[in-house]
């Protein structure tokens, strides 16, 4: 319940306060309203500590705070958000993909915050300095509410924003966004992987290209498809078969079962962005790929293909300790990124890692 409501909200009024999701995220599109409406507004500012059940839960909500956010962007206005390691690794992989829309606009500033917190007691603060700020505060294993502030005293604001400066010294930039045209930035990406001892690891919903059979890759594409994929197909085939010579590789992949009940093929991640159209297998050549990488096991000892009930749709993740994982990204937000630092490397590496105690062989 507001103390003070949206509706009798007015510019003249410092502060109301909210308790709740639902009047949280009735408060946070207020903010971004205003943030629309100001010619003044500079920087939008994310930080947050708390689970975004709050925010992702309801689709139409979400679609309609991601439609105000592209429309922040599309203005000129700069989107900082801070990400923190004491997320879920699937969990903050995940949001960083989901933000990629925002992150293609050349608006979006990510970082995250590289010191475990403990997650007891959480804040969040969302800034649109000089419009207003909104401050929440949650308690882990509480049973109460969400509750927080919402703010257009200038004192208070000019406070939030000299926070956020000093806060963002102690963060460190998230991601690199790779560029595909030419190929060279993610050559020089997949190249580094040779000069890493470690096991190689690949997570995604089906096979991509890297390890697929020349023919199959020709059968499935039309001329003018296969000629752009040839080269990346090459140079895949030939970094992935010397890391096998050496080191191990393990793959992940949705058990073929729950991938071959659905109405639609998933996107096959990697060659769809690459190739900048949906590229689907169809259930004969999607069996012929599976039954390609159970070749493999029988070939290459140091190579195993595990299967797993939930892998998220549209993300591939290549990874390995002591170096950048790269992250590619389809469907709703097309991308291509490395994560940048080597603690959150690390970490997604030993959580892909840790899966193969409970996965089976495909």
């Amino acid at each position: 319940m507001f103390l003070h409501g949206l509706d009798s909200f007015h510019p003249e009024s410092d502060a109301f306060v909210y308790v709740g999701e639902a009047d949280q995220r009735k408060a946070m599109m207020k903010l971004l309203e205003m943030a629309v409406e100001s010619d003044e507004v500079k920087i939008l500012y994310f930080y947050s500590e708390d689970s975004r059940d709050w925010l992702e839960k309801d689709a139409g909500y979400l679609k309609s705070w991601l439609d105000l956010m592209l429309k922040l962007a599309s203005q000129g206005k700069e989107i900082v958000a801070v990400f923190f390691l004491n997320r879920k690794v699937t969990e903050l992989v995940t949001q960083v993909s989901y933000w990629m829309r925002l992150h293609m606009t050349g608006q979006l500033r990510a970082y995250y915050y590289p010191r475990v917190t403990d997650s007891l007691y959480n804040r969040s603060l969302f800034s649109a300095y000089p419009v207003g700020a909104l401050n929440s505060f949650t308690m882990q294993a509480s049973e109460s509410e969400t509750w927080g502030y919402f703010t257009r005293n200038q004192a208070a604001l000019r406070m939030l924003e000299e926070e956020r400066e000093i806060f963002l010294k102690h963060c460190l930039p998230l991601v690199k966004i790779l560029r595909l045209e030419g190929g060279t930035e993610f050559r020089k990406e997949i190249e580094a992987f040779k000069d890493t001892e470690s096991p190689l690891i690949i997570n995604h919903e089906v096979p991509d290209f890297y390890n697929m059979p020349k023919d199959l890759l020709r059968e499935m594409l039309d001329d003018e498809s296969f000629e752009i994929m040839l080269p990346y197909w090459e140079l895949a085939q030939e970094l992935f078969t010397q890391h096998i010579q050496q080191n191990k590789a393990i793959e992940f992949v949705k058990k073929p079962e729950l991938v071959l009940e659905k109405e639609q093929m998933p996107l096959i991640t990697l060659m769809s962005l690459i190739l900048k159209k949906e590229i689907r297998y169809s259930k004969e050549h999607y069996l012929r790929h599976i039954e390609h990488l159970q070749a493999m096991m029988q070939k290459w000892t140091n190579y195993q293909a595990y299967q797993w009930d939930v892998i998220y749709q549209n993300v591939f993740i290549t990874t390995k300790n002591n170096a950048n994982s790269i992250v590619a990204t389809t469907g709703e937000a097309n991308s291509l990124f490395v994560l940048t630092d080597q603690r959150l490397n690390n970490a997604v590496f030993d959580h892909l890692n840790n899966r193969t105690r409970r996965a089976s062989l495909l």
